[in-house]
């Protein structure tokens, strides 16, 4: 009987180990995770195709019509489209219509003139191709001062800001006409980078004088632009002047820091989320094991182990 003892022992704890070996478990757990990832996956790709679908829609502002004090809002890549269109400048709502079709004219605001910076929103409620949304988009038209200043001793100083915009380059010209139309004064200078140029002439006749800014280059993403800015000034250099460095030309860089310097910020688009959070998960891998049946287990092998034991050692 001693002989048996051993033998069937292992054979029990080996079974034992056999019925509760974690490989079927792991393989359940992978299985699981596996669907799990896949439909994440599935709904993430399923919603992305949407996304592209709807984003291609949008409104856009553009300011092709400014010659006619106009600009123009566009639902883009669209057929029809049937709503409520509201515009606001500066912040205040001017009108809000209903209108069909893709584009409407703007008029710009009432005693607007070029060199005022101006700041336009415009918004679209309604129906674009048979689908239900809510469009809108900025845009800002930028400001031009002029200013005069005779503070250098010997000189007269003119001086051009550009503001309600991100970015500009290019090449800038003034030119100084006398009240005959005659000029007295001119200076260029090309590549200049920045929101501000200036030149210091040397000192003027008293005089009534129209000061002309040009500018060729390039704004915002490098869109091109041209223009020309022309301001009257009663010279008097009679008057006491404090002696000054003559720095000629300014051009600071844009400073990505001053939020006076945006121009044209990026449209609020109607899209939505496709980053997708998943809250649940799925069921849990079944990856317990049922210590109080192994305890059970080792005691019963043990107990019929000194039992055989004690019989055999008997016998």
């Amino acid at each position: 009987m001693k002989r048996f003892t051993i033998p069937l022992i292992t054979f029990l704890f080996t079974f034992f180990l056999i019925s509760n070996a974690p490989s079927t478990i792991f393989a359940e757990s992978n299985t699981n995770n596996n669907n799990i990832i896949q439909n994440v996956t599935d709904n993430l790709n399923s919603n992305q195709q949407v996304q592209k679908q709807d984003d291609h829609v949008k409104l856009k502002i553009t300011d092709i019509n400014t010659k006619k004090k106009q600009l123009t809002a566009t639902i883009e890549n669209a057929t029809i489209a049937e709503g409520t269109w509201t515009y606001y400048y500066n912040g205040v709502q001017q009108a809000s219509k209903q209108h069909n079709g893709t584009s409407l004219n703007i008029p710009l605001k009432k005693g607007y003139k070029f060199g005022d910076a101006l700041n336009v929103k415009v918004d679209f409620s309604g129906k674009v191709d048979g689908k239900e949304m809510t469009l809108t988009d900025q845009f800002k038209i930028f400001g031009l001062k002029i200013t005069y200043d005779n503070s250098i001793k010997g000189k007269d100083r003119f001086k051009i800001n550009v503001t309600n915009i991100d970015k500009l380059r290019g090449d800038w010209k003034i030119k100084v006409q006398d009240e005959k139309g005659k000029v007295v004064g001119k200076y260029s200078k090309k590549d200049v980078d920045g929101f501000k140029f200036s030149h210091a002439f040397p000192d003027f006749k008293d005089g009534t004088y129209k000061v002309t800014f040009y500018f060729n280059g390039h704004m915002h993403d490098d869109e091109v632009i041209k223009f020309d800015y022309a301001k009257m000034f009663n010279v008097k250099n009679a008057s006491t002047q404090t002696p000054g460095n003559d720095n000629n030309t300014e051009n600071p860089k844009p400073n990505p820091g001053n939020s006076n310097t945006d121009t044209k910020p990026q449209p609020t688009k109607t899209t939505n989320d496709t980053t997708k959070a998943v809250s649940n998960g799925g069921a849990l891998p079944k990856t317990a094991t049922s210590y109080p049946l192994m305890i059970v287990v080792g005691a019963t092998l043990l107990i019929i182990g000194i039992v055989m034991y004690r019989r055999n050692k008997t016998s």
